[in-house]
């Protein structure tokens, strides 16, 4: 009976059921596997569609725009926290982009910023 439990998809009612009775910060503390969010795989495919579909539709946008259009966010997912991102310092950029290495500071860091979302 166990064999069959364990091989029911990550969409079952019985999957949905344990999942949706997980707490938030236990639902938060996994590795962003979509089999252990909320949603099923369909739900996740449907979410990552949306996502593209959006995508596509900034790319259009942008291509035909003359100012710089903020790309859509994308679809929150529970269980997986909105992604953060790291701040990297001038000599770590330095010593990975060598197109960094020979410039002032002011200028490697204005270059910096616009490679990153820092320069928005």
């Amino acid at each position: 009976m166990l064999a069959l439990i364990d091989g029911l998809p990550p969409e079952s009612l019985l999957n949905t059921a344990i999942r949706n009775g997980t707490a938030e910060e236990v639902l938060a503390t996994r590795s962003g596997d979509p089999s252990q969010a909320r949603w099923s795989n369909l739900e996740n495919l449907i979410a990552t569609l949306i996502d593209e579909m959006r995508n596509m539709g900034w790319m259009y946008a942008q291509a035909h725009s003359e100012t710089k259009i903020k790309r859509p966010d994308p679809v929150m997912r529970p269980g997986i926290r909105k992604h953060q991102f790291r701040v990297i310092s001038l000599e770590d950029a330095r010593r990975m982009d060598p197109r960094l290495r020979d410039v002032p500071d002011e200028e490697a860091q204005a270059k910096l910023d616009q490679m990153t979302r820092g320069g928005k």
